[in-house]
């Protein structure tokens, strides 16, 4: 659990150094008041404790269970699923490279055109890329660390992991080859040396960067640092300060942000709001307080620009400066029970409930933290690819005429 404890380190502590590396420039743009940043500063703290110790104390109680084991893969069945994943994996990368990576490759198409341009069917390329690809290469860790502890010689899964970085660089967004692997990662930290973990985190870091530097067409490395720093923390700064700014407790419309379960446009279309109105921004948090700050708010409702306003710039936008940390007690009791089942299954071996707990985690529960949209903790969609996920996994899983072990206990 050690990566997963990191990353959401990251999350919640890269916005609170951002607060201190705030320049003139920007809060002369948005009207910020030095105030205001002074105050969050004091109160920041208090969410980040309160998350924290909710976490915790979920995580120990799922996990202080025993864990049940009731069977394993043979030394055959993991053969054969890892011939699988490969073959898999191989499908989607063509299938993403035709989609949209020969476009980010020839610079042709930026990640905002080829998403407005895949249209109805984003849903299944996402569901492919994002989770079926990761869930793969997350159940060929899962077979590995089995099989190290039953003292079985098999060789680490760099194929795996080569093609699902591949996947994601078809993407042509920054983080997503790190997002694609962190199940993966996850599921490997208690079976690798602490020094190989750090070695391991500067290698993805630079990987990130190298990445980084292609999708925004630099040759300079430390410039493209420098912008991902500044993203991480002053980026993220922006949309807390703004969130604070524009927190007003009598305003009921503040909760709409929690009432698209199918998305924006389905759930504006049912409420019978215009596309691209300021009514329409209200069921999103971020884009809202985004139009309320911003010098242009046109470039806001047309969706050229948004600020990242973060699970605590939420919780501030929905609950007040006040009560803002309440609403850590419950996500951090979601994080520590889905955290608790993915370290039973883990010890109970159990290959497809431990890769899919980790999918819910790294695409679910961390993007809430890192950008906000707690509706995401219960968004049908979001069910759609979990379900998708578990029925793809069970499959891959699944041998001639028998069924997967550990394959149903969730």
């Amino acid at each position: 659990m050690r990566v997963a404890f990191v990353i959401l380190g990251l999350y919640l502590l890269l916005p609170f150094a951002g607060l201190y590396t705030v320049t003139d420039i920007h809060m002369k743009i948005y009207g910020f008041s030095y105030r205001t940043l002074n105050e969050i500063i004091q109160v920041y703290p208090l969410f980040v404790v309160t998350y924290f110790f909710t976490l915790i104390a979920a995580l120990y109680s799922v996990k202080s269970k025993r864990a049940i084991f009731t069977g394993e893969f043979t030394p055959k069945q993991i053969s054969t699923i890892r011939t699988r994943i490969t073959i898999v994996l191989l499908v989607i990368l063509t299938l993403a490279f035709f989609v949209t990576g020969k476009d980010i490759i020839s610079g042709t198409a930026t990640r905002g055109d080829i998403r407005v341009s895949l249209g109805g069917l984003g849903f299944v390329f996402k569901t492919l890329t994002l989770y079926i690809s990761p869930v793969a290469l997350a159940i060929s860790g899962a077979l590995y660390k089995l099989s190290k502890e039953r003292g079985v010689n098999l060789r680490f899964p760099f194929l795996h992991v080569f093609l699902t970085i591949a996947v994601a660089a078809m993407l042509g967004y920054k983080s997503a080859v790190i997002v694609a692997i962190l199940p993966f990662a996850i599921i490997l930290s208690s079976t690798v040396q602490f020094r190989l973990q750090i070695l391991s985190g500067f290698a993805l870091i630079g990987l990130l960067v190298v990445y980084s530097s292609i999708v925004l067409q630099t040759s300079d490395l430390f410039l493209t640092l420098d912008y991902l720093m500044l993203r991480g923390t002053s980026g993220t700064a922006w949309g807390l300060i703004a969130s604070w700014e524009v927190a007003d407790f009598t305003d009921v419309s503040r909760f709409f942000g929690l009432l698209p379960i199918f998305g924006p446009k389905i759930t504006g279309a049912l409420l019978g709001l215009e596309p691209n109105t300021a009514a329409s921004l209200q069921l999103s948090s971020a884009k809202f307080v985004s139009y309320l700050v911003h010098p242009n708010p046109e470039l806001v409702l047309e969706g050229k620009t948004n600020l990242t306003i973060t699970l605590v710039g939420e919780s501030v936008y929905l609950l007040g400066k006040k009560w803002f940390w309440i609403i850590a007690i419950p996500v951090g009791l979601i994080s520590g029970v889905i955290l608790g089942l993915l370290s039973n299954k883990l010890r109970a071996n159990n290959v497809i409930a431990a890769s899919l707990y980790a999918i819910v985690f790294v695409n679910i529960i961390l993007p809430v933290i890192n950008s906000g949209g707690i509706v995401g903790l219960y968004s049908a969609f979001n069910l759609f690819y979990v379900l998708v996920t578990f029925f793809f996994a069970f499959l891959l899983c699944k041998t001639i005429g028998q069924r997967p072990p550990h394959s149903l206990q969730l």
